[in-house]
């Protein structure tokens, strides 16, 4: 014996697409320790100071689009490793789609070996971060 019903159902094509939090933990970089939740702009800059401080490819527990390559720009000549860090930085941020674009890249050379890097970053939230990173060439 079949059950009998009396009401149609409908499957619903419709996508419904909700906007992740960006909530996290908070990293006290100084002493090794997570000390409480951010949210909005504070995590944004906590997101581009790990992005960027992760290697890409080097550890299995991110994706391949997690981390940034500067380090590959170790042993190039300043002007191709100028263009070179700019590029794996676009890379790096953009692969978040919390961020929209990057601007204003200046670079000055810190000494034989090292870059300093300065650029603002346009967030989704109508913010700019201003960030700074010093990287070995």
């Amino acid at each position: 014996m079949t059950p009998k019903t009396t009401t149609t159902s409908q499957i619903s094509n419709e996508i419904i697409t909700e906007e992740m939090t960006s909530k996290t933990y908070k990293i006290d970089f100084d002493r090794n320790r997570i000390t409480d939740t951010i949210d909005g702009l504070e995590s944004l800059k906590q997101t581009v100071y790990c992005i960027l401080n992760t290697i890409r490819y080097e550890n299995i527990i991110y994706s391949h689009n997690y981390g940034s390559e500067v380090n590959s720009a170790i042993g190039l000549d300043y002007d191709l490793a100028k263009s070179e860090i700019e590029r794996y930085i676009t890379e790096a941020i953009l692969a978040d789609d919390r961020f929209i674009e990057i601007q204003n890249y200046t670079t000055s050379k810190l000494n034989s070996d090292s870059i300093l890097v300065s650029f603002d970053v346009l967030t989704s939230y109508g913010s700019t971060l201003n960030v700074e990173k010093e990287v070995g060439v």
